[in-house]
């Protein structure tokens, strides 16, 4: 089952002056304030409990006065984006689809670590935090700044759909794997995972994650595709698990197959599909 946010008309409750909803933006609103940042509404139920009279019903939408919205603006800031996703009982709630995808069977693009754009080459002449054009030497994510995790303005799926959105965590990505069912389907003609909760009364609750024809020659020269699919976690590879991935030339994220998800660390340069996830 899948929620969406779906939220509804806020008045001038809460000493909130609204500005006129865009023409350009129907279904939205936009409310500014000097008593909040907008840093309180962090999920829907943190709408809910600032905004009195305000209800959430069981599909996750908020009602105020009966009347919808689907996006919401606090001081010229977009929250809550009109994206679907599945609460699966876990740490987060998982996107219904890739970014840049429509649909759940849909690869959308294909973004090498760290960048926020497509490209047709995802060398290392191309990566954007190469030295030189070649790995070993980073001008971000490197042993000179100790970052461990992207941060946002380098996370696509902050960039991409704004608000809470971001790339999930390696932790995250391995509670996935753990939490949750993993059945080999088919969805329109294409072959993944569908990944059920095995959490207590989120059973009947699912993502679908596609095959990709993730930017590996080696790997497209074996035929791995289409039964191959990579996605990237936030998280560098270094001082964690295994010592030839210590050198920050790698990100972890899932390789899966038709056998099983992999928890699998690849070079950075390489394009993969981004899940994004809301906290």
């Amino acid at each position: 089952m899948r929620n969406s946010f779906r939220l509804l008309a806020l008045t001038s409750l809460m000493m909130l002056v609204c500005v006129p909803m865009s023409a350009q933006l129907p279904d939205s609103v936009f409310f500014n304030s000097a008593k909040f940042d907008g840093n309180e509404f962090k999920t829907a139920e943190d709408l809910v409990r600032k905004m009195p009279g305000a209800e959430m019903k069981d599909d996750g939408s908020i009602m105020i006065n009966g009347k919808s919205i689907t996006n919401i603006f606090v001081n010229g800031k977009q929250y809550f984006p009109e994206h679907e996703y599945v609460d699966l009982g876990l740490s987060v709630k998982w996107a219904s689809c890739n970014i840049g995808a429509a649909n759940p069977e849909e690869v959308g693009g294909l973004f090498a670590w760290g960048e926020t754009e497509t490209k047709s080459d995802y060398s290392y002449s191309t990566y954007k935090f190469s030295v030189n054009g070649s790995k070993g030497s980073y001008t971000k994510y490197s042993n000179n700044d100790n970052k461990s995790v992207l941060e946002l303005d380098d996370d696509v799926a902050h960039v991409k759909w704004g608000g809470n959105w971001r790339m999930p965590t390696w932790e995250e990505m391995d509670e996935l794997r753990k939490e949750c069912t993993w059945t080999w389907t088919e969805v329109n003609g294409i072959d993944g995972f569908r990944v059920t909760s095995k959490k207590a009364g989120y059973e009947d609750r699912s993502i679908f994650l596609p095959v990709n024809k993730y930017s590996d020659a080696a790997a497209l020269a074996e035929g791995m595709y289409p039964s191959y699919g990579a996605y990237w976690s936030s998280t560098i590879c270094h001082d964690q698990l295994m010592i030839m991935m210590a050198d920050r030339d790698h990100a972890w994220g899932y390789l899966f197959c038709r056998d099983a998800p992999l928890g699998n660390g690849s070079y950075r340069n390489e394009g993969r599909s981004i899940r994004p996830v809301f906290p």
